[in-house]
């Protein structure tokens, strides 16, 4: 809780320069259980900063525990994107993507590293934040991105960029060979 807290902190202090924590994975690799899409898309959304930063170098706040914990290879790992208003989108390669990365399709969004689709909208929670999106395209073209509520479905506000972190720790072929 120390280092979320420390990193949250730093991130008001030192705006824009990134800050990223990088938690435990709340279960070991011995146990066989999967990390929840929280964890893994804000562990991985911080070695990323450490390997493609943006102009001045990332903070990275990281327990002791997480500090000692196997790391996959970043070849292995699946990689994010970006939604961005006006961008082109193509839905059904966005949904392999999302498979690709960890993401589960349900009919109904309620968790991280779940998304839905219906019609020319997409729903989607992604593993780093703490709402869901709804992209609404017209045509191939995102029209807007809006948070909403999972439990009322109702917006919350309007969005201009999402960045979708990856919700497994490996790869979709890599997964498929750990079962």
């Amino acid at each position: 809780r120390a280092a979320r807290d420390l990193a949250a902190g730093l991130k008001a202090w030192l705006e824009p320069r990134t800050v990223r924590y990088y938690p435990s994975r709340g279960v070991t690799y011995e146990s066989h259980l999967a990390p929840p899409p929280h964890l893994v898309g804000l562990r991985i959304a911080a070695l990323d900063a450490l390997l493609e930063p943006d102009g001045e170098p990332p903070i990275v706040v990281v327990s002791a525990v997480a500090l000692s914990e196997k790391v996959p290879d970043p070849a292995m790992r699946p990689r994010g994107f970006t939604l961005r208003t006006g961008e082109l989108l193509d839905l059904d390669e966005t949904a392999l993507d999302l498979v690709a990365a960890g993401y589960e399709r349900v009919d109904q969004v309620e968790d991280r590293g779940q998304f839905a689709i219906r019609g020319g909208l997409l729903d989607l929670f992604p593993a780093t934040e703490d709402r869901a999106v709804r992209v609404d395209l017209f045509g191939d073209e995102i029209e807007s991105l809006r948070w909403f509520s999972t439990f009322t479905q109702r917006s919350l506000g309007d969005a201009e960029l999402v960045e979708v972190s990856p919700a497994a720790e490996l790869a979709q072929e890599h997964r498929e060979l750990a079962e």
